[in-house]
């Protein structure tokens, strides 16, 4: 709609800046508002002070030979867009009569004040259905009282007397350069703020190119974008009146004054045309230093400065054919963008992906087009609803082409079914969306692909949707022989989006759905079964921080109808991971165990002291966890092996501390449980122990049977050593040790270091019973540390002469016959300085008996 003003001499008129009273004529009358639209006046319908002044101004002319209408249209901060057409009337001397005083110098200024979304201004140049005022002569306004006008629903019925054909013929006449660097130069301008902007001087040699060359550069854009485009296709004086200020507020400022920080600078017009019959105005137009304009010159077809204009998009709109046309008519009319700017330039290259394919665009070009769409708001037109249903129509095979990449195409269409009316397609869009995740999340839960879907789906508005859908009974069951085919991994990602899902369903859900526990319970069994207790646990958790409760009642459950001991004590032991609080404390336990019984798995309850066991590091801690397990009666005969190793585990060898929890476990251990650290620290204790007798040696066996000696810790071997090399140690303990070292080249490497300590005194015969031992275990251990300390012995032969006179058996002579041989080779490399053969096998393959002594 349109509203509409009249300024010219007349009888009566009416005070715009008063609401439209009356003004009398008086008589002879005078310049004044004629008439106008009702709501011209209403509040900040207009910026009625730059309106009123505006109007007044008469524009250069000489009656009768430069008698051209000028076109002015102004971009107020305040209201709307004003089309003024200044249109100078002939003075007829000849004319005689009438009621109406005929004098020289009169004009007309009808004005139109709207949005111009839907035209370019330029095509109202000399329509004279819109410029209607002129029509009815002077007398008119004198004979006539001032009535409303009416508001008109669109100024383009009509073609004014510029075309497509005038303009593309104009610019083809070596004009198009230029051009293009002017539409590059107002570009550049409109990216700035208005208060550092200049603005274009188009000089030429009459009216009619000054309108085409205005026509061609509002062209460049889209209607609605051109309506933010100032013009005057003449200004008299433009020099100083193309200058205006406003307030802070954008309102039209009556005095200008620079220096007030309140006040910020205006152009009227951002193209300012000088017509080469205007000679005060042709002498105005300069190039000088801080210019606040550049020209361009038409008849040199030239432009003052340089600017870069060889981006594509200057070529394509200047071209004035049928894509140009449909390229700024059409697609960047469907943006919300109300002014030129550099935004023309993405549009361009969006334009060029959705619109440069004979058949419609592959799916990349499609985003990357719409992409930069979805950056603007969106105008409903012909073109956006082309565009709309012909991307709707495609979009099932972009999903199945890539259904993360398509989402981008969705979420644009979804935005938009709101601007074209499709008031149906959102239940459309959800029923795609959700199969399309579903399909993805199903079948390649892993997959990069999905990982983007999933993300984008859940900051989507379709995020509720689909997670109802894809955990839903009928969709599980839809996927279930892809489920069946699921690794560790794939269980573990799927999980983790499924539980997500039923996160993001709306309201709180008490207990877990058939679906998800189905889902759940089949994921444990098949991570269970790959031995994959971590992802188990990443699964679990899951779930506990959807609905904690029903977690582990799904997980008790599953348990309880399973015959799998092992299974069940998994079970156990990812309740204990998932909820600490469920082993906090001596009550939580006890709610625990009768919280088992209600499901017949309280004969299990071991495997959860066992996982509180394990929690245990200070040897005080595991002492009282121990005692008070043993003092209960509700664990009267129940299996404490699991127990016992889950402290056994967190012992310390070397710490004296812990010696008397070391005893506890040992003597509670019934021989089901492998305890190696305990084993350890109590052999310290048991090896020399007197008051034991007969009973040490197989105290000693079922030590070493549990894995003694073994743990390598320097500072408990240090204390063993003491003690096995201590007299107290009976010889049959010793040997039984030492052959228990042979496992263990840490300790065959202490012990027979020890006892070389020996040699050359009187207690050198204990290197005697080392070799023995080692000949009957056979092994590589012993015999390499026999052969290395024998090596490193200064007086060699001195040395084996000692020990062999400490060999008590045939089977012992032979035997260390070997370690010497070997010795004296290691010896001969590594005088020679090579490091070969440090470390040796048993025996020599050159040698008749080397078989006897087996192999490493």
């Amino acid at each position: 709609m349109y509203s509409e003003i009249i300024h010219t001499r007349c009888g009566d008129g009416i005070d715009i800046k008063k609401n439209q009273a009356p003004v009398p004529g008086g008589g002879i009358g005078g310049f004044k508002v004629y008439s106008c639209t009702c709501n011209v006046t209403d509040d900040d319908f207009v910026d009625l002070q730059f309106l009123d002044k505006v109007l007044s101004e008469k524009q250069s002319y000489a009656d009768p030979t430069f008698m051209d209408d000028a076109y002015l249209y102004y971009v107020p901060d305040i209201g709307n867009r004003i089309l003024v057409n200044f249109h100078p009337i002939h003075f007829d001397r000849t004319v005689k009569g009438g009621s109406y005083p005929r004098r020289p110098g009169n004009f007309i200024n009808q004005g139109f004040m709207g949005r111009f979304d839907d035209l370019y201004p330029y095509e109202t140049f000399g329509n004279h259905s819109v410029w209607d005022a002129q029509e009815r002569g002077e007398a008119f306004y004198y004979e006539n009282a001032p009535t409303p006008l009416p508001q008109r629903d669109n100024l383009s019925d009509e073609i004014g007397n510029i075309g497509l054909d005038d303009i593309a013929s104009f610019v083809a006449d070596g004009r198009r350069d230029v051009l293009k660097s002017a539409i590059a130069f107002l570009v550049g301008q409109y990216d700035l703020p208005p208060e550092e902007r200049k603005f274009l001087v188009i000089r030429d040699e009459d009216s009619r190119h000054l309108e085409l060359w205005i026509a061609a550069i509002e062209s460049a854009f889209s209607p609605r974008m051109a309506s933010g485009l100032s013009f005057a296709t003449r200004l008299d004086k433009f020099t100083n009146n193309n200058k205006y200020t406003v307030n802070l507020n954008g309102r039209y400022q009556p005095t200008i004054d620079l220096q007030n920080p309140d006040q910020k600078l205006r152009y009227r017009a951002m193209i300012v045309g000088v017509d080469g019959q205007d000679r005060t105005n042709n002498a105005a137009v300069r190039v000088l230093p801080n210019s606040p304009y550049v020209i361009l010159d038409g008849k040199t077809k030239t432009l003052s400065a340089q600017v870069e204009a060889s981006n594509p998009f200057y070529h394509y709109v200047t071209g004035f054919d049928d894509g140009h046309s449909y390229f700024c008519r059409e697609f960047m009319q469907t943006v919300d963008l109300s002014s030129p700017s550099s935004n023309v330039i993405k549009l361009f290259v969006a334009y060029s992906k959705l619109e440069s394919y004979g058949s419609f665009p592959v799916l990349k070009d499609v985003v990357s087009g719409l992409n930069t769409l979805s950056h603007y708001r969106l105008i409903k037109t012909p073109y956006l609803e082309n565009l709309y249903e012909k991307i709707k129509a495609t979009l099932s095979g972009y999903l199945k082409e890539d259904a993360a990449l398509a989402f981008s195409v969705l979420n644009w269409l979804n935005k938009a079914a709101a601007v074209v009316g499709d008031t149906a397609a959102a239940e459309s869009f959800q029923r795609i969306v959700c199969q399309s995740f579903a399909s993805n999340v199903f079948k390649s839960p892993r997959s990069e692909k999905t990982a983007e879907l999933v993300e984008i789906v859940g900051a989507s508005s379709f995020v509720q949707e689909a997670a109802a859908h894809l955990t839903s009974e009928a969709t599980v069951q839809e996927y279930q022989n892809y489920m069946l085919a699921y690794k560790s991994d794939d269980w573990v990602r799927f999980s983790e989006i499924f539980a997500s899902s039923l996160r993001n369903m709306r309201g709180v859900r008490e207990m877990l759905s058939n679906s998800a526990r189905e889902v759940f319970t089949n994921s444990i069994k098949a991570l269970y079964g790959e031995r994959d207790g971590q992802g188990a646990l990443k699964v679990a958790d899951s779930y506990y921080k959807i609905n904690p409760t029903d977690t582990v009642d799904t997980l008790l459950s599953d348990a309880g109808s399973s015959s799998d001991a092992n299974y069940i004590g998994f079970i156990l032991q990812l309740i204990c991971r998932i909820s600490p609080e469920t082993v906090s404390s001596d009550r939580a336990l006890s709610n625990f165990r009768h919280q088992l019984q209600g499901y017949r798995l309280d004969g299990y309850f071991s495997n959860v002291l066992a996982f509180k066991a394990r929690q245990l590091t200070r040897p005080q801690e595991m002492e009282s966890f121990l005692d008070n397990v043993l003092s209960d009666r509700e664990f009267a005969g129940m299996d404490m092996s699991p127990i016992l190793s889950s402290l056994d585990k967190n012992l310390v060898v070397s710490d004296k501390a812990a010696a008397k929890v070391a005893a506890k476990i040992q003597n509670n251990n019934t021989g089901r449980a492998n305890c190696v650290n305990s084993a350890h620290i109590c052999a310290l204790s048991v090896i020399d122990d007197k008051r034991l007798a007969e009973a040490v040696l197989p105290l000693v066996n079922s030590l070493i049977a549990q894995g003694f000696p073994s743990v390598e810790d320097a500072a408990y071997a240090d204390m063993l050593m003491k003690k096995l090399f201590a007299s107290k140690v009976s010889e049959e303990v010793f040997a039984v040790i030492v052959e228990a070292s042979e496992r263990s080249r840490f300790y065959a490497d202490r012990i027979v270091g020890e006892a070389f300590q020996y040699l050359g005194s009187r207690q050198e015969g204990i290197i005697g019973e080392v070799i023995a031992a080692a000949s009957r275990m056979n092994g590589g251990n012993l015999f390499n540390a026999l052969v290395e300390n024998c090596a490193a012995v200064k007086q060699f032969d001195k040395g084996m002469s000692a020990i062999r006179s400490t060999l008590r058996t045939k089977g012992e002579q032979q035997y260390f016959a070997l370690v010497e041989r070997d010795a004296a080779a290691l010896r001969g490399k590594n005088k020679s300085g090579s490091m070969f053969g440090r470390f040796f096998s048993h025996g020599s393959s050159g040698d008749s008996n080397s078989s006897r002594w087996g192999k490493k």
